[in-house]
């Protein structure tokens, strides 16, 4: 397991550094990423969760996967209006 600290420590290493380009990780926001690798939020990288991580982020997404997680957002955004829209409502009345 490794903090922010350790994390930024070792993005200096060259040898990170190549590991994570041969990945097509980009690592040019180290806080962004240490942030999308600690999915239980517990300010601690643990090894399972860093692997499965740079799994899902290994190499780019393409046009498709953007395409997909656009429509799902803009879902998300329709359904998280109605339920505004639905708890505006009711405490009107």
């Amino acid at each position: 397991d490794i903090g922010i600290d350790e994390w930024l420590y070792h993005l200096d290493r060259e040898d990170i550094v190549a590991e994570f380009a041969h990945l097509q990780i980009d690592i040019s926001d180290p806080h962004g990423l240490f942030e999308l690798l600690d999915t239980r939020k517990t300010r601690v990288l643990e090894r399972d969760n860093f692997v499965l991580g740079c799994m899902r982020l290994k190499g780019s997404a393409n046009a498709t996967t953007l395409a997909k997680l656009q429509v799902k957002l803009e879902r998300l955004v329709d359904d998280l209006r109605t339920v505004f829209e639905v708890a505006s409502r009711s405490s009107d009345t």
